[in-house]
């Protein structure tokens, strides 16, 4: 049986079905890589995403602890101010009333008050 005997028994039909079928075969085979390839791309933005957004959590951890450092010292000092304030309040009040005192002793007595 030689190569023209078979190409005579092999209807064009069926060559052309078999070679569809490679074309096709070929064409799924090619969108295939494609898509693999697009979720290997996905798989890697996933992957960078995750750790540009474990960087951002910790950049963010980072300014609310420096944050709170900061408002805790800032308080720490409004509460040293206030009871600076305090004292000196205090002791104007007591300068007060001696001064009134005094000048109620002034008068009481005819004087003059210094």
């Amino acid at each position: 049986m030689n190569i023209q005997n078979l190409k005579s028994k092999i209807p064009a039909a069926s060559v052309a079905a078999v070679a569809a079928l490679a074309v096709f075969l070929a064409i799924a085979w090619l969108e295939h890589d494609a898509h693999l390839r697009s979720e290997g791309a996905l798989k890697e933005i996933q992957k960078q995403s995750a750790a540009e957004i474990s960087g951002l959590r910790s950049k963010a951890d980072a300014a609310v602890r420096d944050a709170n450092q900061t408002n805790a010292r800032a308080l720490s000092e409004l509460g040293a101010s206030r009871r600076l304030l305090e004292l000196q309040s205090k002791d104007l009040r007591q300068r007060l009333a001696t001064l009134e005192g005094t000048e109620r002793a002034c008068r009481a007595s005819g004087g003059v008050a210094r």
